[in-house]
């Protein structure tokens, strides 16, 4: 019996590193997603705004805006994601927002580089939303 005092000792080193790799990608995993819905929800938020502006001149406005500062729409609460930020003019009566995510390598741990978790690229965000076009009463 005085032979397995050391056993549970190995089987906990064993199990560790793998236990700590499955805490670590469940926070890499909920931090990718919180940045996702948040660049989602300023998608949905720009493009409504978009949609309601009075005429041509302030929807050019806000979408500048947009592209070039978008810590006034996108509340990021890290930098695991970069955003690449496309508003297209509207030439029919929609208008449509692309955001690319993809990941910051800089503070981040090689080892989840090779596993290439998060993924580098996240799937594009697509917002189409129609403009509001008010009639001209006569």
């Amino acid at each position: 019996m005085y032979k397995q005092k050391g056993q549970s000792m190995i089987e906990f080193a064993l199990i560790l590193p793998f236990f700590f790799t499955m805490c670590f990608g469940m926070i890499y995993g909920g931090i990718m997603f919180m940045d996702y819905l948040q660049f989602n929800n300023a998608a949905r938020a720009v493009s409504r705004t978009i949609s309601l502006a009075e005429n041509s001149e302030q929807r050019e406005t806000i979408a500048k805006d947009f592209e070039q500062n978008n810590s006034k729409y996108v509340n990021q609460l890290t930098t695991l994601y970069t955003a690449n930020l496309k508003v297209s003019r509207p030439i029919t009566n929609k208008v449509t927002i692309i955001i690319e995510l993809t990941r910051n390598d800089e503070d981040f741990p090689g080892i989840l580089t090779y596993y290439n978790f998060p993924p580098k690229k996240l799937k594009p965000i697509k917002m189409v939303m129609p403009l509001e076009l008010k009639k001209e009463t006569e």
